[in-house]
């Protein structure tokens, strides 16, 4: 009891900084005098599904028995992890430590622990150093999603060492693939609650104007994922901002 109690109130505590948003929102107006569009936002991918009903099918379809998510968010997909548990499927989850201790606390209250699902975090820097360490280990995935930071610096080389954790004929699924800096400074002046969660995440000051309207994940996957590193794309699958590629079938 004292234990949920406790959880509850952390959760509610966020609200103490509301004030340190509204000063963020006025310093960042101008986003909201004019309207941010999304690259491809107002199209309809006529491969469009639900991105949820997407990895299941990856995962069957490639009778996947280990799955790396890279970035995890601000809480569990309990139906995806229901189903994971069940087909006894080995989950790695990484992001910051205060992330995967929220994921834990939630699964641990809808009872929904496995001690085949762990979770990896990183206290500083980034997800890419876990990722070495992992690489290190000699640890291969049958699938691995990549919905982290979304940005050149940190993401860069998360690809990279993704590559080399993805056993032949893997699946790198990858989300957010025309989200931009620009778009999230303006939905952070917008929302309290992505402000409270992402302000620490991001330095907009290392990226100039132009560089923040870019979607870098589509810059890495049409200049290096898919001539460099020769991976194809399930077309498929595709839908607005979320893609899944195979890696070549090569040892």
């Amino acid at each position: 009891m004292i234990k949920r109690l406790l959880f509850y109130v952390k959760r509610y505590s966020k609200y103490i900084y509301y004030p340190f948003w509204i000063i963020y929102k006025i310093k960042n107006i101008q986003l909201l005098q004019k309207e941010v569009k999304r690259s491809d936002s107002g199209k309809k991918s006529e491969f469009a599904e639900n991105k949820e009903e997407i990895i299941r099918k990856v995962l069957f379809q490639k009778n996947s028995k280990s799955f790396l998510e890279i970035g995890i968010g601000q809480f569990p997909n309990l139906e995806r992890i229901k189903l994971i548990a069940k087909n006894k499927i080995k989950y790695t989850g990484l992001d910051f430590k205060s992330v995967c201790e929220n994921h834990k606390q939630e699964l641990e209250l809808k009872g929904l622990k496995s001690p085949n699902i762990r979770y990896l975090s990183n206290e500083v820097g980034t997800y890419s150093w876990t990722l070495f360490k992992i690489l290190k280990k000699k640890q291969k995935f049958d699938l691995i999603y990549l919905d982290g930071h979304h940005t050149f610096y940190i993401d860069l080389p998360a690809f990279i060492l993704a590559h080399f954790l993805l056993k032949p004929s893997g699946y790198l699924l990858i989300d957010d693939v025309n989200w931009t800096l620009e778009f999230l400074r303006k939905n952070l002046s917008k929302n309290y609650l992505d402000w409270y969660f992402y302000h620490k995440m991001y330095n907009f000051s290392e990226y100039d104007e132009n560089q923040q309207k870019i979607p870098h994940m589509k810059m890495i996957i049409k200049n290096l994922l898919i001539p460099k590193l020769k991976y194809s794309e399930i077309k498929k699958f595709r839908t607005v901002d979320f893609m899944v590629f195979k890696k070549k079938d090569y040892l």
